[in-house]
């Protein structure tokens, strides 16, 4: 798991070292409003914050931390998904079908 982590976090740093910004946004009510999602890196996975106002519908590897947080845990039986650019496709799936779609926002 302490691999996976120092993976991910150089991958995150790179990231961010060329000019990258830690965000997903997602146009929401017909593209009049946007969903901000501002991710982070820690030791115990990807962290994930939005401002939530409906109820979240996340698959097993995501633990909610406080309202509106959340993070996709790094798990040791996790191989497909063993880069920062593969979690965040998880988190966007989990966040357009859990989120979104679930509360008909798109």
């Amino acid at each position: 798991m302490k691999e996976l982590y120092e993976r991910v976090k150089k991958e995150y740093n790179d990231f961010l070292n060329r000019g990258g910004i830690p965000v997903l946004e997602y146009p929401i009510n017909g593209g009049d409003d946007w969903l901000v999602v501002e991710i982070g890196v820690t030791e115990r996975g990807v962290t994930f914050s939005f401002d939530q106002e409906y109820d979240v519908y996340f698959d097993g590897d995501i633990e909610e931390i406080g309202h509106g947080v959340f993070v996709y845990l790094f798990e040791d039986e996790i191989i497909v998904r063993d880069s920062f650019d593969a979690i965040l496709t998880e988190i966007d799936c989990n966040i357009t079908e859990g989120y979104l779609q679930a509360n008909d926002l798109v």
